[in-house]
């Protein structure tokens, strides 16, 4: 019996149908991507799989992407080096995503393999204490330190401030202690916050922990004597954000019982009312002037992350032409800070400045400030060689103005053109920069 004529164009639509479903199908979270692709890497890199851990370089999950550059780094794969050298100077200024060393760090290590294991280790500190010149790849090379045995190793990454050196350090320092009293030094470390990027170290291991380390942090919300230290805010946010990610069920009541409650931002409702003390910021102001750049560089993260007024803008004004670019970023951070109008003649000449990072937050802090064509620099990146650069400047520009285009860092350049001089027609119609 023959089918009617009707059943293959039917059939054919259903097949449309299905393709036009799939395609519409939310696309898998980036959690869940990491988490599939981290399997697979430890997989590939047990089997010493190199062309496999190449291609999941460019996975659109960024965090796949620096795994898989540790493991070619640790694998010693010299036929990865090119590839890893582009995505070096390709990721290393990043804004958003942001910037990475990992894959710097990755080729540092292939280059040195063959070197006897103490001048392995002596190049790698080499390149982790240089970091006024390359900051995400000392970092990043401080980080990977740890898979090395060697009494001088401590020693000299506790004198390294970057993020890197210091998780690394402060790994080590637990590592070499009883396992009962990991957990209490770690603590230690959060509430003097020596400096702020030990104090992340320290935070990222609690997190580890688990619930261990959220029911070491939790008497730190009820420590009242800790309200005599400056910091007290910032530490009691650090410790609600650990137990909040980490803490059990009971944790959680317990705290909420107390008073304290998630808020609509992701900041806890029950904190320290920020107010600025004027000693240690005044302490800070006069260390913006010392002759030696690290303690600069303290000086203005410390700045960073306390509640600032008007009487720090002319130091943090003059810091910005520090000649170290750690010091100059961090005193950007903290004029960014400051709920003031005198932090706008400063900021607009920074969007001229070479270094696109700087660009990006002299923008972000003037559109906060109501200055709206600050963001044509992000605009100009709409026309940039690199698409990673296009993607962040189209995701920025939706972010501080709420709109969106039809804009698409893929696109043909005559496509993405148009969409382009629509958004230079718009900011033409904001008031001018003063």
């Amino acid at each position: 019996m023959k089918k009617p004529v009707y059943v293959l164009p039917l059939m054919l639509l259903l097949i449309l149908l299905s393709s036009s479903l799939a395609s519409c199908m939310p696309r898998m979270s980036d959690d869940k991507q990491f988490s599939r692709e981290k399997a697979k890497i430890a997989l590939y890199a047990v089997n010493r799989d190199i062309p496999a851990l190449m291609g999941l370089l460019h996975s659109t999950e960024f965090r796949s992407s620096e795994l898989s550059a540790y493991w070619l780094g640790r694998l010693g794969a010299k036929e990865a080096l090119p590839e890893l050298d582009v995505l070096h100077s390709r990721n290393r200024n990043l804004c958003c995503p942001p910037p990475s060393g990992a894959f710097g760090a990755a080729a540092a290590r292939i280059r040195v393999a063959d070197l006897p294991l103490q001048e392995q280790i002596a190049k790698l500190l080499a390149i982790a204490k240089d970091y006024e010149h390359e900051w995400v790849l000392a970092s990043e090379v401080g980080r990977i330190l740890i898979d090395y045995d060697d009494p001088r190793i401590l020693p000299a990454l506790r004198q390294i401030r970057t993020y890197g050196a210091q998780e690394t350090a402060v790994r080590l320092e637990i590592k070499a202690l009883p396992a009962s009293q990991r957990l209490e030094l770690l603590v230690k470390i959060l509430t003097k916050h020596e400096s702020p990027q030990r104090a992340e170290a320290a935070d990222l291991l609690l997190r580890e922990a688990g619930a261990a380390g959220a029911d070491a942090v939790m008497k730190l919300l009820h420590d009242q004597s800790l309200d005599r230290n400056p910091l007290a805010a910032s530490v009691k946010n650090r410790a609600w954000l650990i137990v909040h990610a980490v803490g059990t069920k009971d944790q959680l009541e317990a705290l909420s019982a107390a008073g304290w409650k998630w808020g609509k931002k992701s900041f806890p409702v029950k904190t320290v009312k920020k107010v600025v003390n004027e000693k240690r910021m005044n302490d800070a102001i006069d260390k913006l002037s010392n002759s030696n750049y690290l303690i600069r560089f303290d000086a203005a993260m410390a700045l960073r992350e306390m509640p600032l007024d008007e009487r720090a803008v002319p130091a943090l004004k003059l810091a910005t032409d520090d000649r170290e670019i750690i010091v100059q970023r961090a005193s950007l951070e903290a004029l960014s800070n400051i709920d003031s109008d005198q932090i706008i003649p400063i900021m607009v000449p920074v969007l001229q400045n070479k270094r696109r990072e700087f660009r990006y937050l002299a923008a972000k802090a003037l559109w906060k400030r109501g200055v709206r064509r600050g963001v044509k620099v992000f605009i100009d990146d709409l026309r940039a060689d690199d698409a990673e650069v296009r993607k962040w400047a189209d995701i920025w520009l939706e972010r501080l103005t709420g709109m969106k285009t039809d804009y698409w860092y893929g696109d043909p350049v005559e496509e993405r053109e148009k969409h382009v001089q629509w958004w230079e027609k718009w900011v033409d119609t904001q008031p001018s920069l003063p």
